[in-house]
């Protein structure tokens, strides 16, 4: 493998890994905000807007619809 390989391999891994870490970051802070994970099918969960009590809001029901409607 050529040096200029082995560097552009090393950027892309350091460009994955501060995307995760941004991802990870957003899901922390929604889920303060009320969000949780909704199980769609035993391979997909999906997180969603909810209410106090833990309920789809109308936003976070019309992400579950969405997703199911590709999963068929």
């Amino acid at each position: 493998m050529s040096i200029t390989a082995q560097v552009e391999h090393a950027e892309n891994i350091a460009r994955g890994l501060k995307a995760l870490a941004k991802v990870q970051q957003q899901e922390i802070e929604k889920k303060s905000c009320g969000y949780r994970y909704v199980t769609l099918s035993n391979r997909t969960r999906v997180l969603v807007e909810c209410d106090s009590n833990g309920n789809p809001t109308k936003r976070g029901q019309r992400q579950i619809n969405s997703l199911k409607g590709c999963l068929v």
